[in-house]
């Protein structure tokens, strides 16, 4: 083999085990436990899981601010350093919340597909396809947030559309559920 080979190899087995940790790591942080007594009652007030309440999560992830703080008198690199810092910790708090709200949800609409009387396996992998491009996303995130300087260009607009989505098939799921 050639140098090249084996350092291709590697960098292919090191990225692959970076992103598996970084998903375990995303999966053990993942929000709060779902409550399982909430999702059996088919329940769930799901405007509780409003997309603006992440509005701020998209301010946050702009370079607007931080642009501004470089130009006002006083600044310093320890500053920046600092910003940023705080930055990314305050965007995987909103991160955790929102995979906490997606959780749950995604437990309210596949207690609703367990209790339907009709065949469902359709949905069931509609479901599990969900549940794979939101883990996905969230782990491109969290990579992201790793690599100095690319906050700015972290777009969470398809997290929230994700979340929205399903806040809205466990709504009608459960005004099908009352109305059946």
């Amino acid at each position: 083999m050639t140098p090249w080979t084996m350092f291709g190899w590697a960098a292919t087995a090191g990225s692959l085990v970076s992103l598996s940790g970084a998903l375990a790591w995303m999966r053990l942080r993942s929000g709060r436990p779902v409550d399982l007594e909430r999702i059996e009652s088919v329940d769930l007030d799901t405007s509780a899981f409003a997309i603006e309440r992440y509005q701020p999560l998209e301010r946050l992830l702009s370079e607007e601010d931080f642009s501004f703080l470089k130009g006002t008198p006083g600044y310093t690199a320890q500053i920046g350093d600092r910003w940023k810092r705080d930055q990314r910790r305050v965007v995987r708090l909103y991160l955790s919340e929102l995979a906490g709200d997606f959780n749950r949800l995604h437990a309210a609409a596949r207690a609703m597909v367990a209790e339907s009387p009709l065949p469902s396996a359709f949905i069931v992998e509609l479901l599990v396809g969900q549940k794979l491009t939101f883990w996905r996303t969230m782990a491109s995130i969290e990579l992201r947030l790793l690599l100095p300087g690319a906050v700015g260009s972290i777009h969470v607009r398809p997290l929230l559309q994700m979340l929205e989505a399903m806040r809205l098939e466990v709504e009608r799921g459960a005004g099908a559920h009352v109305a059946g």
